[in-house]
Order: structure tokens, then sequence, then C-alpha cells
């Protein structure tokens, strides 16, 4: 099948299979795309958040693509709603999004409330053991917790959520975000050294 044959297939049966072959047919131009308007990215962002941010455009344009309709051919039509997806990404999850409430401060060696002895900076090193949030019995704690993640980037929190709390396997992180597994390692090892920043603020 040809591509819009394959959107067509993937539009009728939503094949998750499906569509990730297309999303790693086009990934060279979301990363073509990256290299060419944003060559270096926005304070506390790297080409991995903007990639990720490119992949949700690319996605949006295979599930709304209608070749008999649209004159133009599929690369085309993506590239607009890659680019658009990458600012829209950057104005939403940038350094400058608006902080509804403060993060309070925490000591790094103070004990997590709920946990046994657990401190915060072993809470945010911990890159082989998934408890995270889910090892938070004190509900306070987990709500400032949650707070401190709204404050991630959407692949990190992603991956950090997926990894943590979910439990996946890296190599099940990186399918479920469409990416490398080492680039779904660097975003929750990213976010991890963002919480830390974040709570010794």
């Amino acid at each position: 099948m040809n591509i819009p044959e394959q959107i067509a297939e993937y539009q009728r049966n939503h094949d998750r299979r499906l569509l990730s072959r297309l999303v790693v047919a086009y990934l060279p131009l979301v990363k073509s795309i990256v290299a060419r308007k944003f060559p270096i990215p926005p304070l506390g962002m790297d080409r991995d958040d903007l990639d990720m941010f490119g992949c949700e455009g690319l996605i949006a344009a295979i599930q709304r693509f209608e070749p008999r309709k649209t004159a133009c051919s599929f690369g085309t039509y993506a590239f607009g709603r890659i680019h658009f997806a990458i600012l829209d990404g950057i104005r939403r999850e940038g350094p400058f999004k608006r902080r509804q409430d403060p993060i309070p401060a925490y000591s790094l060696e103070q004990n997590v409330p709920g946990t046994d002895s657990l401190t915060f900076a072993e809470l945010v090193a911990i890159e082989d053991e998934p408890k995270w949030i889910a090892a938070i019995d004190d509900e306070s704690m987990r709500r400032q917790l949650a707070e401190a993640m709204a404050q991630l980037t959407r692949p990190m929190r992603e991956a950090v959520t997926l990894r943590y709390v979910e439990e996946m396997s890296w190599r099940d992180v990186a399918e479920r975000m469409m990416m490398s597994e080492q680039g779904a390692f660097n975003a929750g090892k990213r976010g991890t050294d963002r919480l830390r920043a974040l709570l010794e603020a």
C-alpha cells in the first residue's frame, strides 16, 4: 500500500502498529523541521522535546488527512501540522508558561511523609526502582509532587509517569511515546533532574 492507502487503512481500523510505522516513516520530516526551524531549542528544552511535539502534529496529520479533499501530498500537509504543533508545544510547555501556585521548597535530605525514611533526594534519584509518587501515602505530599510534575515539559512528565507510576519498562515507555529507548530514558532523566531542582529551590 502507498502512504495515502496506509493512512486510510489506519483511519478505518485505528491499528496502533500501522500508526507506529507511519510515524517512523515520517520521523525524518519531524527532525528536519526541528533542525531547520528551531536550530537552538528554547531555554529548558532540547531537541527531544521538540521532536515529541512534532510527533504530536504528525499523528494529528495522519488522523485528519483526506487525500480526496486535499490537493497537496501528505508530506506537504503534515509539514504545517508538525510546525504549528511544535510552536504550540513551546508555548504550552516552555519556560515562560504561567505557574498557578508556587511550589513549596523542601530539603532534599527531608524524609518524605508516609515512607520509611525515604528522602526526597532518594525519591528523585531512583532510576531502576519504580516507586515515585506511588511510594507516597500522604495525600498532601502526593498533591505537592503532582504540582511539581506539572512544571515538567510534556515529554518529561510522560516518561516519568509511565516509568515510575505505571511501572513500565524503558522499552515499553519508548514504544508508547513513539521514540527511541535512549530518547525515552533521556526524557525521564531530565524529568528527575528537573524535579530535584524544583524541590530544592
